[in-house]
């Protein structure tokens, strides 16, 4: 199963983890290893999805995540339980995606077409990838940003706004994902910055290079800074 999941590590640091995963292999397959692997609440997501090609991303991910955490720790991947963190914003039980055992890895998930990226860290962390889009695509999205951002990204060449754009909602996504409130957090409530890159509060955010037309970041616990 793994050889038809490919992954390697994208970057790393002491303390932390970012794994880069395309997914390749038939739905069939994959269905027959997550019924192998999965607790209930992963196999009640699977059966969520409409899409196939969104299905097979979760259960790709899904695998990957529990194959290179039972790496990590030495023990089964089927032994891993998921569960919905306490949402820092709101308190909802939609919060980040957390192992449920102590001493088990944070992790963050991002998936992109037939790829995600997977974070592992010591203490909570944040990982996004976008691909680029036309403008049209983002100019909803570009209005819910910090009034600073908004106004960095007025600023950048018309043929370069959706690199910019989707780098910095990397990076806004990434660092919303961290703190555990995802999108239910306002995005004009932090500036993260597109020219000038800010590290809010006690986080540090890294941008990451993944391929040509897609953008990615990382935001980890600034006492991880390496």
């Amino acid at each position: 199963m793994m050889d038809q999941i490919s992954r390697r590590i994208l970057w790393e640091q002491p303390g932390l983890q970012v794994w880069e995963v395309t997914i390749e292999d038939d739905e069939a397959v994959l269905l027959d290893a997550a019924n192998s692997l999965f607790d209930k609440t992963d196999l009640d997501r699977v059966g969520s999805y409409c899409s196939s090609q969104a299905r097979k991303n979760f259960i790709g991910t899904r695998i990957a995540l529990r194959q290179v955490a039972a790496q990590i720790m030495a023990v089964d991947p089927a032994s891993f339980t998921i569960y919905r963190s306490q949402c820092s914003n709101c308190n909802g039980r939609h919060g980040r995606p957390e192992f449920s055992k102590p001493g088990e890895p944070h992790f963050s998930l991002s998936h992109s077409e037939n790829g995600a990226l997977i974070a592992f860290s010591e203490s909570a962390i944040g990982v996004d990838i976008q691909k680029m889009q036309p403008l049209d695509r983002f100019r909803e999205a570009r209005k819910r940003l910090h009034p600073d951002e908004r106004r960095e990204l007025d600023e950048v060449a018309p043929q370069s706004q959706s690199a910019a754009f989707a780098q910095l909602w990397t990076r806004k996504e990434s660092y919303l994902k961290a703190i555990g409130s995802g999108l239910c957090r306002s995005a004009a409530q932090d500036y993260v910055g597109y020219r000038f890159l800010n590290d809010p509060d006690s986080w540090s955010i890294h941008d990451l290079a993944v391929g040509d037309n897609y953008r990615a970041a990382v935001t980890f616990a600034r006492s991880l800074k390496y």
